[in-house]
């Protein structure tokens, strides 16, 4: 199943890398980078004023992890970005950084770390229940998608990156459009919340399989907390966690009793992976908007918004039918950085274009 995908990813590059004559503003917002490069950096150890970006991939996810990286290389230079991955997959780590003109490193989970997480996690479908209403659904095949260890990664960041104090986490699945230092100075003044996030019109309790159940523990567990389930909830794909606060707070401690909860309660206290615990980290320890323009998500359920894309600068491809699935939607934003992932590699034996012909240089001294 997994190489499988794999493969699947790999020939969805090659056959977006003939695109005939298709155009779309993405295509040309990747010519625009390519012929100005402008004030990118040089690779190698974080600047002072980089933004820290995190990812987890395990090896499926590499090659879409690569499209990412690609965004990152034209569009958001001054960053650094941690990718986190397990022992076994680490060598194809470092060598997908290698071809790739991003500041970055990867930073090893460790093989028993990893392994306590895994028996932490319990991921449901929510079938038969109430919680099936909405756009996320039922789905199992998702659920077990969801259930990858290194999915949970983004809540174990402080202690992955002790030296840092705030990250922005992003999935695999997205494409990075622009800058990102607006966005990281907009959650440094966003105080002691514990994260910063962007909003989703969607109704907050949607996850939850016992709603009241959940509203209880809350309030008994959180000092008497009043959890507003007809609130808005916020999607955790692309969030800025603060890890000084999660340090200070004990979030780890209150995770690790929230899974506990779900796990001995049947069939559980949510459904799905990720979004519902950080839902409820964010209620307890503290959340703030992000700038809903800088967002365009749901884009593996359904077409882009052309109102929506002007300013976003994250793609998210949620959903099930991502863009390099066969039917998968919203190819066109996707192509143009699957192109550049597998055409502007440092190592493609050819001259890489002349927006990251420096970056390569770069690398390639770094490594020597």
């Amino acid at each position: 199943m997994k190489s499988h995908f794999a493969a699947a990813v790999w020939v969805l590059g090659a056959a977006l890398a003939h695109p005939g004559n298709t155009t779309s503003k993405a295509s040309e917002d990747v010519a625009a980078v390519l012929q100005a490069p402008g004030d990118l950096r040089r690779c190698g150890g974080p600047a002072d004023d980089a933004v820290h970006l995190a990812v987890a991939a395990d090896a499926v996810a590499m090659p879409v992890l690569g499209v990412l990286l690609a965004s990152i290389e034209l569009h958001a230079p001054r960053s650094f970005v941690h990718v986190v991955t397990t022992s076994e997959v680490l060598e194809q780590c470092h060598a997908l950084l290698a071809r790739r003109a991003v500041a970055a490193r990867c930073v090893e989970w460790s093989a028993e770390a990893a392994e306590w997480v895994r028996g932490e996690i319990k991921v449901v479908s929510g079938a038969n229940t109430a919680a099936c209403a909405g756009m996320e659904g039922c789905d199992g095949a998702r659920a077990r998608r969801l259930a990858n260890v290194l999915n949970f990664a983004r809540f174990h960041l402080a202690e992955l990156l002790p030296e840092l104090d705030r990250v922005i986490w992003m999935d695999c699945d997205v494409i990075v459009r622009g800058p990102l230092h607006g966005v990281s100075a907009a959650t440094g003044g966003h105080g002691d919340a514990l994260l910063s996030a962007f909003a989703e019109p969607q109704r907050f309790g949607r996850f939850y399989l016992d709603e009241g159940g959940v509203a209880r523990l809350m309030e008994s567990r959180f000092d008497g907390l009043q959890l507003d389930l007809e609130a808005e909830s916020f999607n955790d794909g692309v969030i800025s966690i603060n890890l000084k606060r999660w340090r200070a707070v004990g979030a780890t401690k209150a995770l690790t009793w929230l899974m506990s909860a779900h796990r001995s309660t049947e069939p559980g206290l949510w459904k799905y992976g990720t979004q519902p615990v950080m839902m409820l980290l964010g209620s307890a320890f503290g959340w703030r908007q992000l700038d809903e323009t800088w967002y365009h998500g749901d884009l593996g359920f359904r077409n882009a918004r052309e109102e929506e894309l002007g300013r976003a600068l994250f793609l998210h491809f949620d959903g099930e039918r991502k863009p390099w699935k066969e039917g998968g939607l919203n190819q066109e934003l996707w192509r143009p950085y699957a192109n550049h992932a597998a055409a502007g590699r440092c190592d493609s034996g050819g001259a890489p274009e002349r927006g990251v012909q420096h970056l390569c240089a770069a690398r390639r001294d770094a490594r020597e």
